[in-house]
């Protein structure tokens, strides 16, 4: 018994220290914010304008116009780097760009390892626009890399959800809360300690590419996410729920009372075209009855005359 109430205990705590996971860096969005809301570090927006997020909520995620100077650097700090860690990012690809040089492939979120045109990524997720497909990769050197594709092609206009997390022994990549793939590393990633984090271009001559599209809700965590964290990542509510909620209520107000003024107008002018034609009857029932008051005037005297002659003839 006391086994099985330890068991359960340890359970639910595994359970709750799962559900309390906290990212090291949260950048939203939310409002136009820069800021990431946890370690209050300030990213660089370079043309890049804000838009909608997947709930619909105005300015709460950035927009990548597909060029060399549309970009995000997310900075250099120690936080997005990791040695055992997890990255979640929210994507919608808009259009594959196949020009720029290097690769085929368009840069969703990527970090340097070194100063080289090839193998220079530490952690790196990409659209492959040839293939249709979205990767993840990490790298030791020119000799080890951890390559990861997505199952089914990526579809474009969409938004959906990305992690990757990795430790010196595994990596593993989730696409909507599903995982895609993971596999042995036997490699802890090496940084670029000066290297900034970006979003959207390689930075990178030999490999010059861009992303077009959104991006949003971007979280560092510095441990491998458990499945059911990722999918609690993937179904997380709309923060602006209530807001929502409340606009709803707001609207449903409006559109009654519009509604109401509608009802209101109409009836009145129904009210105004009754009353026209009550009086237009009424009119008309006047006019009547003078008239017969007329006829009956007439009608009398004659009906006199009548009388007092055939009087007089009977006498």
């Amino acid at each position: 018994m006391e086994l099985r109430v330890g068991l359960s205990l340890f359970f639910f705590g595994s359970i709750l220290m799962l559900s309390k996971s906290q990212p090291l860096i949260n950048f939203s969005f939310d409002n136009k914010a820069t800021k990431d809301n946890v370690s209050n570090l300030e990213p660089k927006l370079v043309n890049v304008s804000f838009t909608e997020d997947r709930f619909g909520n105005t300015d709460h995620a950035l927009h990548l116009f597909g060029n060399a100077n549309s970009y995000v650097n997310l900075g250099t700090s120690h936080l997005l780097k990791p040695k055992s860690g997890s990255i979640s990012i929210w994507v919608k690809i808009e259009n594959a760009l196949w020009y720029g040089t290097g690769y085929n492939t368009n840069p969703i979120l990527l970090t340097k390892r070194s100063t080289g045109d090839d193998f220079f990524e530490a952690y790196a997720i990409y659209y492959m626009f040839e293939t249709k497909k979205v990767s993840a990769l990490c790298t030791k050197d020119s000799t080890n890399q951890v390559f990861f594709y997505s199952k089914q092609n990526f579809e474009l206009q969409t938004w959906q959800h990305l992690v990757f997390a990795y430790d010196k022994d595994t990596a593993y990549f989730y696409i909507n809360g599903q995982l895609e793939n993971k596999f042995k590393t036997g490699f802890e990633i090496e940084f670029l300690e000066e290297d900034s984090v970006l979003v959207g271009v390689t930075a990178n001559e030999k490999n010059n590419r861009f992303f077009s599209g959104a991006i949003d809700d971007i979280q560092f965590f510095n441990k491998v996410l458990h499945a059911s964290e990722v999918l609690t990542l993937y179904n997380a509510p709309n923060p602006n729920r209530f807001n929502l909620f409340r606009d709803r209520i707001l609207k449903a107000i409006f559109s009654a009372f519009v509604l109401g003024l509608i009802y209101i107008f109409i009836r009145y002018r129904i009210e105004i075209q009754m009353n026209r034609e009550r009086e237009k009857l009424e009119l008309q029932t006047k006019l009547l009855e003078t008239e017969l008051r007329v006829n009956r005037a007439l009608m009398n005297p004659h009906f006199i005359f009548n009388s007092l002659n055939s009087i007089r003839n009977l006498i």
